[in-house]
C-alpha cells in the first residue's frame, strides 16, 4: 500500500463523523448495465482554481478519451454474468451474492469462477445494517474490482483488485470511512458512479455548521494502487437530490482566496452554494457558479443561514 495516499478529508482540522441512517440509501441502489450509467464528467472548476488545476483536468479528459476500451458497470445482486477477464477469450463466471436482508445470513460474496472473497456485513440487533457494493471495471492495462463495504450510513472500507492471470489479487485498500462517490438522481430513483479511465472519486462525510457533509476526493487507480490526486475536497449536502444551496440570513462577506482578488460580498437572502472545504473553512460559489470566498465554520450556524435545518440529519 502507497504510504503516501491521503484518505478523502486530507486537512487535519476536520473531523469525521458518525451519522445515523440515511432517508436516502444511495449504496443500496443498484445502476444496472449500461455503460451510460457511469458517468465521466469533470466538476467545472470556479474562475478561482489556479492554471496549474485546469491543465491538469484536461490531460486527464485527453487519458480518458484514448483509452477506448474502459468500461464499468455496477455488479448487480444474486446475478450470474459472463465476463472475459484477461482478455483472453475464455469468458468467467462472475456473481455477486448478497443477503436477504433478514439478519440471518449477513455473508456477502463476490465469486469468480472458483474464487470466492466474503465480507462479514453489520447486524444489529437482527436486522442487516451493512451493505456492499462491487464495480468492475475493464481498462486497456488490465481488469479491476472496486469492492466496497459499509455500515448503515453506507462508509466504510474501499477495496482495490485486480485480475492477476486466473483470480482477483488485493492491490491496496481505503481502510477509513469511504465509498465510491455516485450521484443519486432523485427523478429516476438511481445511482451513477464516478469512475473513469483513469480516475475514482472516493466520498467520505464531515461536520460543517452542525451538519453532515459529503467530501469529494479524486484518486487514480491501477496495478500500483489507489493514489489521490485531487488537490481540493469537493462538497456537497449529505442529502442528495434535494436542496444544494444555503439562504444567508444576513449581508456578509467572504474571505480572499488564493487568486489575490478583492473579498466578495453577498446579501441577506441570497442562495450560496458549497463547493470544497479548507481547513476550518468553506468554499461557496453563486448558483451561477461564480467563486465567491470561504466562510469559517461557526457554532451557532443558524444566525447565519436560513435553511441551515434542512441539512441537517437525525
Amino acid at each position: 500500500m502507497k504510504k503516501n495516499r491521503l484518505v478523502c478529508l486530507g486537512f487535519p482540522l476536520i473531523a469525521a463523523m458518525a451519522v445515523g441512517c440515511s432517508s436516502v440509501d444511495i449504496e443500496g441502489l443498484t445502476s444496472g448495465d449500461t455503460q451510460t450509467e457511469i458517468t465521466t464528467e469533470e466538476t467545472s472548476t470556479p474562475e478561482a482554481t489556479e492554471a496549474a488545476s485546469e491543465t491538469e483536468a484536461t490531460e486527464s479528459e485527453s487519458k480518458a478519451a484514448e483509452d477506448s476500451e474502459f468500461y464499468c458497470k455496477n455488479l448487480e445482486e444474486n446475478r450470474e454474468e459472463k465476463v472475459d477477464l484477461g482478455s483472453d477469450g475464455q469468458m468467467d463466471t462472475v456473481f455477486f451474492k448478497y443477503p436477504d436482508g433478514l439478519g440471518k445470513d449477513n455473508i456477502c460474496s463476490l465469486k469468480v469462477n472458483d474464487q470466492t472473497i466474503d465480507i462479514e456485513l453489520v447486524v444489529e440487533n437482527g436486522v442487516l445494517y451493512g451493505n456492499a457494493n462491487a464495480l468492475l471495471v475493464h481498462k486497456s492495462d488490465g481488469d479491476f474490482v472496486l469492492l466496497s463495504e459499509g455500515d448503515a450510513t453506507g462508509y466504510g472500507s474501499v477495496t482495490l483488485y485486480m485480475w492477476d492471470k486466473d483470480s482477483l489479487k488485493e492491490v491496496d485498500k481505503v481502510s477509513e470511512a469511504v465509498k465510491v462517490y455516485s450521484n443519486y438522481d432523485v427523478n429516476k430513483d438511481s445511482a451513477t458512479y464516478e469512475v473513469s479511465a483513469d480516475k475514482v472519486c472516493l466520498a467520505s462525510l464531515t461536520e460543517f455548521f452542525g451538519c453532515s457533509w459529503i467530501a469529494v476526493k479524486d484518486y487514480t487507480y491501477g496495478s500500483d494502487g489507489l493514489l489521490n490526486v485531487g488537490k481540493e475536497t469537493k462538497v456537497e449536502p449529505y442529502i442528495q437530490g434535494g436542496e444544494d444551496s444555503l439562504i444567508l440570513k444576513k449581508d456578509i462577506t467572504f474571505m480572499e482566496d488564493e487568486s489575490g482578488e478583492g473579498p466578495k460580498s453577498a446579501k441577506a437572502g441570497q442562495k450560496i452554494k458549497p463547493y470544497d472545504i479548507k481547513g476550518s473553512y468553506m468554499g461557496f460559489t453563486s448558483e451561477d457558479g461564480q467563486f465567491l470566498g470561504y466562510l469559517e465554520d461557526v457554532d451557532n450556524p443558524e444566525e447565519l443561514f436560513e435553511n441551515i435545518g434542512y441539512f441537517r440529519v437525525g
